[in-house]
């Protein structure tokens, strides 16, 4: 039994990763990688791979997963954003695995299906072979190759190479301006196209539509620092990317986004309760 919980453990970070970019929720990601230790803990022994096996019991779990919640998703009161986590990088030899889990890029992923979503995490983020892959997937070599062909130009279409998180100096001048009450500082920090969307789910107020130019953005945050003068900031840090934690009266709030050279590209807002906590508990991933 030892044995068997080492094991499981030292791939515990890998399979978190896994399933967190499979779904884009940490607490879908803890379900099912607890679900696949108590399928280990009653056929690890006779596993001569475990590592393969435990890739392709998380993938399956998560593909079905994402299928499940496809219909609560489309029924979701306003936008639905992937939950928040504050990560911290292991050493491993995939490259770029920080940039596939930004928020921004999360939000691409959304657009995929289950299939075409598993194929590219496996492959362009985990370097898995396409044997693998369509082993895992049940799917031939060929397939797995048009599925991620299908993501690759999924995400190219919807994700802007160019941008990056928001770091800390940008979120500093973003508060300034706003306690200052100076419009124009504001105004400099917005790109001419930033997006700002808020998640509130059901028992959270927010906008229930993106909001959309530097003008309307700029208007928005200062009605809501209005509102909230006592909140209380505190920097951190969520999917390798600055964020601010703002305790509000009416419950905590996760403020990030992505920068375009000099300025903010997108801000996103997390007040949905459920999805606010995990931001709150580092937590290693890769």
């Amino acid at each position: 039994m030892t044995d068997l919980v080492e094991t499981f453990e030292a791939e515990r970070p890998r399979l978190l990763g896994l399933a967190y970019r499979m779904t884009g929720s940490r607490h879908d990601a803890d379900d099912i990688v607890q679900e696949a230790w108590l399928r280990f803990e009653q056929n690890g022994k006779s596993l001569n791979i475990p590592a393969a096996w435990l890739t392709t019991v998380v993938t399956r779990l998560s593909i079905d997963r994402l299928r499940a919640v496809d219909r609560d998703r489309s029924r979701y009161v306003g936008p639905w954003l992937p939950e928040p986590t504050s990560l911290e990088p292991t050493p491993d030899g995939f490259i770029d695995t920080a940039d596939s889990l930004t928020l921004a890029f999360l939000v691409v992923l959304e657009r995929l299906s289950p299939l075409e979503r598993a194929a590219f995490v496996l492959v362009d983020v985990f370097r898995e072979p396409y044997s693998s892959v369509a082993a895992t997937l049940g799917r031939s070599e060929p397939a797995c190759r048009q599925l991620v062909h299908r993501a690759r130009a999924g995400v190219r279409a919807g994700h802007e190479s160019a941008l990056r998180p928001l770091d800390g100096d940008l979120l500093h001048r973003l508060v300034a301006a706003l306690l200052d009450g100076d419009p124009d500082a504001l105004l400099a920090l917005l790109s001419p196209d930033v997006v700002l969307t808020s998640d509130g789910g059901p028992n959270r107020k927010a906008a229930r539509r993106p909001v959309v130019g530097p003008q309307r953005v700029a208007r928005f945050l200062t009605n809501l620092s209005r509102r909230e003068p006592d909140a209380m900031a505190l920097e951190g840090g969520v999917n390798h990317g600055a964020c601010l934690f703002i305790h509000t009266k009416h419950g905590p709030m996760v403020v990030t986004g992505s920068a375009r050279g000099d300025v903010i590209a997108s801000l996103t807002l997390m007040l949905n309760p459920d999805k606010v906590e995990g931001a709150e508990h580092p937590r290693a991933m890769r």
